[in-house]
């Protein structure tokens, strides 16, 4: 059975810094089985489950490019369409948009996320519009490093513009020196998180977006 952790779960959150705080406190308290013995491959409904299942399965739905017809997303810079191919595409993995998605299966730091990553030829996950947000959050059951910190504003990893954010509430929160890394919570907002912290692996294989 999957065991999801909820921010909220843990106690009433005054500000940002309670929840993560809270979020620490839930993961310290849950064992780390929970998180490596859920199938990376996992989704919120059947048909995402499908989806993950058929892996680099080229028939199995998961558009492999961005409908021809598709408005440009006014949230955030959409990523282009990639140049990956199904193949490319770990047992498990999430193949959309010539861009694959897969986890690590363990829980990292982020800097050690970040090597994880690069280890298996990929990148922690960048979030660049709301559409590509869409398909990663149909992915996410627990908090998950994704790849963005704050020195001093936020910036993905490499350098990819910071066009689309999604923050609780609409608003982000104050910086603290305390919480330079980011994640999303099972609700797959985006949370400021203290570098330290352990958590899922979101890894993304595909190109980057060019400032």
């Amino acid at each position: 059975m999957t065991h999801r952790r909820d921010v909220s779960a843990c106690g009433s959150l005054t500000s940002m810094r309670v929840a993560i705080a809270a979020a620490v406190a839930c993961i310290a308290g849950c064992s780390s089985e929970s998180f490596v013995g859920q199938d990376a491959g996992s989704t919120k409904d059947s048909g995402a489950a499908a989806d993950a299942g058929a892996g680099a399965d080229a028939s199995s739905g998961i558009p492999d490019a961005a409908p021809p017809d598709a408005a440009p997303d006014p949230n955030g810079i959409c990523p282009p369409v990639g140049n990956t191919s199904p193949a490319d595409c770990p047992e498990g993995g999430v193949f959309w948009n010539g861009r694959c998605y897969f986890f690590t299966g363990n829980l990292e730091r982020w800097s050690d996320a970040h090597t994880r990553c690069a280890e298996k030829g990929a990148y922690l996950a960048t979030i660049t519009c709301a559409t590509e947000h869409a398909k990663i959050r149909s992915l996410i059951f627990d908090i998950t490093n994704v790849g963005a910190t704050r020195a001093p504003s936020w910036t993905w990893d490499e350098d990819e513009p910071w066009g689309y954010a999604d923050w609780p509430g609409g608003v982000e929160p104050p910086a603290d020196p305390d919480l330079q890394c980011l994640w999303l919570s099972n609700d797959s907002k985006f949370y400021p998180a203290p570098c330290g912290a352990t958590a899922k692996v979101l890894c993304e294989i595909g190109p980057r977006v060019s400032p």
